[in-house]
């Protein structure tokens, strides 16, 4: 990542390699103050009200962006216009492809798009509200199979190949229906942390905290929340695609309840009931399942990493006060309403 001052040419000032949330000042060389206010970006001429990040110079007041900031301030534009049109997400249009076993190259000319169309919308490029819709439409097995076989596109040896992938992955999607329906949005939102939930990463982290800490369920429900709103905070997207809720004790994941007795039942973590001054409570400790660290990107392993450095030495009410100094707590728990993510810009405990 690369900085040059705006109204500057990179002839004037000479660039400089910064680190991730780090940039120096090319006027006096010192890291400048990562500064985050409220703004209004326009995409496809809509208005979006964002938290703007900048690198602001202590001493000539001016406002510099990186590459990370760049896509975490554009990042939050493009994820609000999909959420508003309804737009697949780059993760669920790769589903969809992968689903039935065409490449990026074969989807776009099978959908009479670009060559390249489908594999820009997979990396990343938001696909016009038209051709979301025609992605929409083409998510259904069933419409998918009649647009191949009305239109030609397809011979009828593929058409029969998808059919016969269809089935089997149906099959295997049945068997976990009602566990994944309770944590499916049908579009990553402000409430998933414009993130689809990813099983085997909320499970990896809460047996990463189970191993590591040994948490009370009150203390666990904190972590998870912190660990995902943390990296929504520098990345502008959550690690597990859970959404949270405000109840009295704090924020925890909705449906918490049928999470952990899912992975119970799968021995990813075992729950034992405890006596305490407190009365009785549950704890968390590893099970026979096998960690897995490799799940997490590099970002989501560094974030972990320091929830479990801060919060690991707190006590359980210690955590639970934390979270009750939360704005996003704060100002969702008179009605036990769902957290919008967009309040991680404003977490106070990191």
């Amino acid at each position: 990542m690369y900085l040059v001052s705006p109204g500057r040419t990179p002839d004037e000032i000479s660039f400089e390699k910064v680190k991730h949330n780090t940039m120096k000042s090319p006027y006096t060389g010192k890291e400048m103050e990562l500064r985050r206010t409220k703004s209004t970006l326009h995409f496809r001429k809509e208005a979006f009200d964002i938290t703007y990040h900048s690198f602001v110079c202590s001493e000539s007041h001016e406002e510099f962006e990186d590459e990370w900031l760049t896509t975490l301030n554009m990042q939050q534009v493009t994820d609000q216009y999909r959420e508003i049109h309804n737009i697949p997400f780059p993760e669920q249009i790769k589903v969809i492809r992968e689903g039935y076993g065409l490449s990026a190259a074969r989807m776009s000319e099978i959908l009479g798009l670009g060559i390249n169309t489908w594999r820009l919308y997979e990396n990343g490029e938001v696909p016009t509200v038209a051709n979301a819709r025609l992605i929409q439409l083409i998510s259904d097995p069933q419409n998918f199979i009649k647009h191949i076989s009305e239109f030609g596109t397809c011979s009828q040896r593929e058409i029969d190949k998808i059919r016969k992938g269809l089935t089997e992955q149906q099959q295997k999607i049945s068997e976990s229906h009602f566990f994944e329906s309770l944590f499916h949005v049908s579009t990553p939102n402000r409430f998933s942390g414009y993130s689809t939930f990813n099983k085997a990463k909320a499970e990896q982290l809460i047996l990463w905290f189970a191993k590591e800490l040994s948490p009370y369920k009150t203390a666990m429900n904190k972590l998870l929340f912190y660990a995902d709103f943390l990296h929504f905070k520098n990345s502008g997207r959550s690690i597990t695609g859970l959404k949270y809720v405000a109840i009295d004790y704090g924020p925890v994941p909705d449906h918490y309840g049928s999470l952990y007795e899912m992975l119970t039942e799968e021995n990813t973590v075992s729950i034992n009931g405890i006596i305490t001054d407190f009365g009785f409570t549950e704890r968390f400790y590893p099970g026979k399942k096998v960690t897995n660290h490799t799940v997490f990107d590099e970002s989501e392993m560094k974030d972990i990493r320091k929830i479990i450095s801060y919060l690991g030495s707190k006590s359980t009410k210690e955590i639970v006060e934390q979270s009750h100094a939360e704005e996003s707590w704060m100002e969702n728990q008179s009605e036990k309403s769902r957290i919008s993510y967009l309040s991680a810009f404003s977490l106070k405990a990191l």
